[in-house]
This record gives structure tokens, sequence and C-alpha cells, in this order.
């Protein structure tokens, strides 16, 4: 049982951490006109088939996060570099952290990687760090032919408590 000073201070280290989060929003939303509170944007090809794009706060940072389930289709592919795009446009000047969780991704067809890898090269100067959560060491390959085609580091980790 946490005595009254232990939870005092848990709640007051609480209230300052939520309140650093709302100021670092507010900055960005105020200086970029960027609110990161969007909905989620749900990018199914089909059943086996399943892509998400929403803005999460990971580590006091906030990041675009994709999630991918099944095997990536090139048609998913397209629609997801779509949202990628469209979630960029008004914040050039920001350099946006971007998270691939693969935990769930069974696999990819060679032109959904193809499509990818073009996008990120066209979008590489807003982009700060990409790290990709996975355990597979198909995807962990398909990420290094990517990293190495446009020169940029993809940090491949297993969990998302790994991010630095």
């Amino acid at each position: 049982m946490a005595t009254i000073l232990e939870q005092h201070s848990e709640k007051a280290h609480g209230s300052i951490l939520e309140k650093m989060k709302v100021k670092y929003a507010q900055l960005l939303k105020g200086k970029n006109n960027f609110d990161a509170e969007k909905e989620r944007t749900l990018l199914n090809h089909a059943q086996e088939d399943y892509l998400s794009v929403e803005w999460k706060t990971i580590n006091n940072r906030i990041c675009l996060y994709f999630t991918f389930s099944g095997v990536f289709s090139y048609q998913s592919s397209v629609k997801g570099v779509e949202e990628w795009r469209r979630q960029f446009i008004g914040k050039e000047n920001l350099k946006i952290v971007i998270v691939w969780n693969c935990l769930e991704m069974k696999g990819y067809e060679p032109r959904a990687r193809v499509t990818w890898q073009k996008a990120m090269g066209e979008l590489k100067n807003q982009i700060d760090t990409i790290w990709l959560v996975t355990n597979s060491s198909m995807i962990k390959t398909g990420a290094k032919i990517m990293s190495l085609a446009v020169s940029y580091d993809i940090k491949a980790i297993s969990k998302e408590s790994e991010m630095k």
C-alpha cells in the first residue's frame, strides 16, 4: 500500500508529465497547425491484409504509427503511401518519428516493398527516425534492402519499449 507521500508524488509526476505532453502538442499545433490527436485511418485491402495509420505519443515524442497485419499487399502499400503523404502535408518544418509495427505481419509482396521504399526516399527529409518493430528476419531483411536503396537507417527492434 502506497503512503500518502508516494501517492502525492505519483500524482504530481503524472500531472507534470501530462502538462508537458499537452504543452508539446500545443506548441506543434500552434507553430505548424498540427494536431497529433487525429483518429486512426484503417486501410485494409482484404481480411488477411490490414494496415492502420495513427498518431501516437511514445516516450514523449509524437510518432506516425503504422500497424501491419497479414501479408502486406501492393494495393495496401499504395493506399498506405497515399495516407503517409497526406499525414505529412503541412508538416514540412517537422522531423517526424515513424514507427512500423510489423509484429503481426506475415510477409509482403515484392511490389509492396518497392512502393514503400520509393515513398521512404521521397519523404526522407521529413523523417526523424524509422523504428521497425518485428521479430521476423524476413521483414528485417526487406527493411535492410529499403534502407540501403534510399541511404536511410531503419532501426529494427523486437518491442516498442526498446525505442529510445
